[in-house]
């Protein structure tokens, strides 16, 4: 399955620039959203985490 990436950029109450991506179905409505944190020293670019949102986009 084909899925759409938005990126997403915004700032903290601090003011600390933060981003996002979201990863939607390309097609249809979403059954379900899931919110991943990532851990405090990776990135939201680890291939782990990749993986994990395509799966989960793609059931």
């Amino acid at each position: 399955m084909i899925m759409r990436v938005e990126s997403l950029n915004f700032e903290n109450a601090q003011g600390h620039r933060l981003s996002g991506r979201l990863d939607r179905p390309s097609e249809g409505a979403p059954r379900a959203v899931v919110l991943f944190a990532h851990c405090f020293t990776c990135s939201k670019n680890l291939s782990a985490i990749v993986h994990l949102s395509r799966a989960l986009t793609d059931a």
